[in-house]
């Protein structure tokens, strides 16, 4: 979990190994929870790809970092609801970083 400034505001990243020729496939989502509720929106998606870094620009603006792959899917905004509240986040996509232990800590 990368959590951002904001409360109940968090990205999970998923990855699922095919036993195919096909690789592997890398999931980003956005999340929100406010209140007992709970929302969560795909926002980037490929295949043989590493994220390398997330980074939060502000409360609700963030950075994705990827080192290669091929990127299918990409939502450089999304609104999340969880309740009465809904939040707009802003996404940026970068490419060609290296990845390092440790990046990933929010």
């Amino acid at each position: 979990m990368i959590q951002s400034p904001t409360k109940g505001l968090y990205y999970t990243i998923e990855t699922y190994h095919n036993h195919t020729p096909v690789d592997d496939d890398t999931q980003v989502f956005a999340h929100l929870e406010r209140n007992g509720k709970a929302d969560k929106m795909l926002v980037l998606q490929g295949e043989d790809m590493t994220v390398a870094s997330i980074w939060w620009d502000g409360p609700y603006e963030a950075t994705i970092c990827i080192a290669g792959g091929f990127t299918s899917t990409f939502r450089n905004a999304v609104t999340l609801f969880a309740g009465s509240t809904s939040v707009n986040i802003d996404i940026h996509l970068k490419e060609g970083c290296k990845w390092t232990p440790g990046n990933l800590t929010g």
